[in-house]
């Protein structure tokens, strides 16, 4: 129904999970958003026509990060997700 996130797991020989710091705001926002009764998230809607959006809990944990950051602009998340190995 979603676009689910890949997360850190291992790629290959690399684990992104080793570049993350144990201290990081993301590792934080990942158990918080993982704990959460996320259940209404099912009662989101999408049309059927287009690309399947992606999953609500991935999006409020990247927004959640954002405004860790003081990033607020959609295009600089965005950029963030392209250029920080920590928010993907």
């Amino acid at each position: 129904m979603h676009i689910l996130g890949e997360g850190r797991g291992q790629i290959g020989l690399i684990s992104w999970d080793d570049y993350v710091p144990l201290n990081s705001p993301a590792r934080q926002i990942d158990k918080f958003v993982d704990e959460m009764d996320t259940s209404y998230f099912i009662y989101s809607s999408h049309d059927s026509v287009g690309r399947r959006p992606y999953s609500p809990k991935d999006m409020l944990k990247l927004y959640l990060y954002g405004n860790d950051k003081g990033i607020f602009s959609s295009r600089r998340l965005e950029r963030e997700c392209e250029e920080n190995v920590v928010v993907f």
